[in-house]
């Protein structure tokens, strides 16, 4: 929203619906990956974000701002392109109870 504020736009409401596509089979390990076909890969094949916004600016200001939103936002840019994925484990050992 900060962006918002840096070009004088006041936002009265903002709504954003994200949808996917997943392979739900692949998902629930029911059908295994093969060979790595995208059409058996537990993940999203395509996420689509849907912006609904009322504000006090004209269409055409709040395309740009729109525009300049997915260009420089983390996550978007994150879901866009391949990144490094590290996982942890610590397991931790149950207290028995006296």
């Amino acid at each position: 929203m900060s962006c918002c504020q840096q070009q004088g736009i006041k936002v009265r409401a903002i709504r954003i619906d994200v949808e996917g596509e997943i392979d739900l089979p692949g998902f629930l390990g029911l059908v295994p990956p093969a060979e790595l076909n995208m059409d058996r890969l537990p993940g999203f094949k395509n996420v689509t974000a849907r912006v609904k916004i009322e504000a006090d600016a004209d269409a055409k200001a709040l395309k740009d701002l729109h525009e300049h939103v997915v260009r420089t936002s983390p996550v978007g840019v994150t879901l866009s392109r391949p990144v490094t994925i590290k996982t942890e484990l610590e397991v931790l050992q149950a207290r028995s109870v006296a």
